[in-house]
């Protein structure tokens, strides 16, 4: 178990930080494999509307925000209906000076439909639909922002949220970019020829890069501590 120390902020902090990005890199490709590859296709507008939804669900269960969406708001039988009609309501390319409020539009009608304001889940589906320049929100990833930057960063606030992860992804960019770079040595262990004749073209992608970073985010944000 991590060893941790408290800033004057009273957030934990872990004394050693795991930094191994081909660690991170390998971990994000098998998640792209498995999961988020699935999802991407799944959602594709051109799709039947309820083979659309199921794969919704199926994302938002993945992605451990399934019950934050009150089911009760739903149409029976409709999981997420209501979610699915709010994700296709965002028009227009997503750019880095739109993405803010994008991600806030969706969270707020989210609030409208399901009375609470789901940044994470807004996010989360923004991305299986757009990649970047979308960045995921999610409350262990802050914590780990937190550690990083000595900052109390407000929760749930994108814009503020997304800056802080945006600096410190620049820090690290040519190490995971490095990381990534080594992943076709690997295509092996692809599931599938498919997939091994695609590897190279999606490890060298910008939203690849950024979702290794959020792996990074996420297993540094664990949040156990030890007994004081």
């Amino acid at each position: 178990m991590a060893l941790y120390a408290r800033t004057p902020s009273q957030h934990a902090i872990p004394l050693t930080l795991t930094e191994k990005y081909r660690f991170f890199a390998c971990a994000y490709l098998n998640d792209w494999w498995q999961y988020d590859s699935v999802f991407v296709s799944g959602l594709r507008t051109s799709n039947a509307v309820d083979s659309r939804r199921y794969w919704l669900v199926e994302a938002a269960s993945y992605y451990q925000v399934i019950r934050t969406f009150p089911e009760k708001r739903d149409e029976k039988g409709k999981r997420l209906g209501k979610a699915l009609q709010a994700l296709d309501a965002v028009k227009g390319p997503i750019t880095g000076d739109t993405v803010e409020t994008k991600v806030n539009e969706l969270a707020g009608q989210f609030k409208s439909d399901y009375g609470k304001t789901l940044l994470s889940a807004a996010s989360k589906f923004l991305w299986i639909i757009h990649q970047s320049p979308v960045i995921i929100y999610d409350s262990r990833a802050l914590t780990c922002l937190r550690w990083l930057t000595g900052k109390n960063i407000t929760e749930r606030a994108y814009a503020e949220y997304r800056k802080e992860w945006l600096e410190q992804f620049e820090t690290r960019k040519v190490d995971i970019s490095s990381a990534c770079d080594q992943l076709p040595r690997i295509k092996d262990f692809a599931p599938s020829t498919s997939h091994e004749t695609e590897l190279e073209s999606i490890v060298t992608s910008a939203w690849f890069h950024e979702r290794v970073f959020d792996k990074f985010l996420w297993w540094n944000g664990r949040s156990e501590e030890a007994p004081e």
